[in-house]
């Protein structure tokens, strides 16, 4: 996944204190609705959906996702048909408002490690939760990502273990507020604009042939 073109530099985005939310996931879960073929064949995003739904966690996620209530529905096929730009305008709005909302944004892999959700989360202000692995390696071409993300051990979502939200709210209130303060500083080095007239030192591609040129 890279970084979509924009004509705008990141947006001024809303602080700690005005994220009602404790995380947000965006992206399908199913990648054949028809007959229920898992994205990436597994379970993962599934059971984050579903600790989201638990009643507990009711008002903890901010969910854009088909297995969620009507106003919020993605159908991959509908999506990215060339003939719905409609349908795909306004998932980018829901998905813009929820990352605006939510404090942390899930990033669970899919058919591929990486993922366009890393890069919307970072320009909204989101804090990206990887899972154990070597998923935020992915990205580490384009700035420090360990210093702007979290990592949780999939043994946090076994049954009895807590679950990804119970991780979260766990994190100390001053490493949350240091991982958003990196955010805000970094996230235009994860950023890729139509033009790099007047953007210096250059965007997220400048950055990786920089680096390369420098080994």
């Amino acid at each position: 996944a890279v970084p979509f073109l924009s004509p705008d530099l990141p947006a001024k985005v809303p602080g700690l204190t005005d994220r009602p939310s404790l995380a947000a996931f965006v992206g399908t879960v199913f990648a054949d609705a028809k007959h229920g073929r898992m994205v990436g064949r597994s379970p993962l995003r599934e059971l984050l959906v579903n600790e989201c739904k638990w009643p507990a966690n009711k008002d903890a996620c901010e969910l854009v996702t088909d297995i969620d209530d009507d106003t919020t529905t993605i159908s991959r096929n509908k999506v990215y048909s060339k003939k719905n730009w409609d349908a795909m305008d306004r998932v980018t709005k829901l998905a813009e408002k929820a990352y605006r909302k939510a404090r942390f944004a899930f990033c669970p892999w899919g058919d591929v490690l990486s993922r366009k959700s890393t890069f919307d989360a970072l320009m909204q202000g989101s804090i990206p939760v990887f899972f154990e692995g070597v998923m935020a390696d992915q990205y580490a071409h384009f700035g420090p990502i360990k210093n702007v993300s979290v990592q949780i051990p999939l043994s946090v979502l076994k049954h009895g273990n807590g679950g990804a939200l119970k991780f979260l709210r766990a994190l100390p209130a001053k490493r949350v507020k240091w991982l958003h303060l990196n955010v805000l500083r970094l996230r235009r080095q994860f950023h890729m604009p139509d033009s790099v007239d007047g953007y210096k030192p250059g965007d997220a591609v400048d950055n990786i042939v920089r680096k390369v040129a420098a080994h």
